[in-house]
């Protein structure tokens, strides 16, 4: 329904579209909790939208919905991510393939440099070498220290620097954001950052040939008036 054309119309559009989108749900909402007050139903509409989002979006590696991401990209469901993991995630839809964590771990994750014998060699945080361990040990035994919120992502590159000069990666911005938020303590944030060591991202087993059209014809299967009395198997229809 949107181009990706920026201009002023298009955010006009956005505009309307989202507003609508909004009374549709606030709508509904309000007819299945009439008791409720004006904050309660704009606060449950917010959580409806984020909810859609969230079970819809793409998050890449054949994934859509966070419960499919969690579980093709670490095994898990979406109930049990850690924050590490769900920074991850949370970090992918603006562009599943440029941030692609498999294949461009830069942007997502984010790297060291060193210098051996006059060489530059990428050092990712999630994948085992050599020099990575002396790294992860050092982070673990000194405590971690935000000066403020706002320096929340500079003193994280500040003290990750200190063996190799390091890039911050989305999933640092996003556990920053976190931070800030106050959905988690430096503590729970240092913990993010070691864990990121031992990490294990797999690459999806769901091999689909043509994933855009297997897709498309699951959400036309499921959302068809014609094929409402009928049971869809994803699984069957990602074979």
């Amino acid at each position: 329904m949107l181009t990706r054309e920026k201009k002023i119309k298009r955010k006009l559009q956005e505009i309307i579209l989202a507003q609508r989108l909004t009374d549709q749900r606030s709508e509904k909402i309000t007819q299945e909790n009439p008791e409720r007050d004006s904050g309660t139903i704009r606060q449950k509409t917010k959580e409806s939208i984020l909810e859609t989002y969230l079970n819809y979006v793409y998050y890449g590696n054949h994934s859509y919905g966070i419960q499919s991401a969690a579980q093709n990209y670490f095994h898990t469901t979406a109930k049990t991510l850690t924050p590490l993991q769900s920074a991850i995630l949370a970090s992918l839809p603006q562009s599943p393939s440029t941030h692609n964590p498999l294949t461009k771990p830069d942007a997502i994750i984010g790297y060291r440099e060193i210098y051996p014998k006059n060489k530059t060699i990428k050092i990712y945080p999630h994948i085992s070498s050599p020099y990575q361990k002396t790294i992860t040990n050092n982070i673990a035994k000194e405590p971690l220290t935000i000066q403020s919120p706002k320096k929340c992502l500079q003193d994280i590159q500040k003290r990750l620097s200190r063996n190799a000069p390091y890039t911050t990666g989305r999933k640092d911005r996003v556990l920053c954001r976190m931070y800030t938020n106050g959905y988690i303590n430096v503590n729970e944030l240092q913990k993010a950052l070691v864990e990121t060591s031992h990490t294990s991202i797999y690459e999806s087993t769901n091999k689909i040939i043509s994933p855009h059209f297997v897709f498309w014809v699951q959400k036309f299967l499921q959302t068809s008036t014609v094929f409402s009395n009928y049971h869809i198997d994803k699984d069957i229809l990602s074979q």
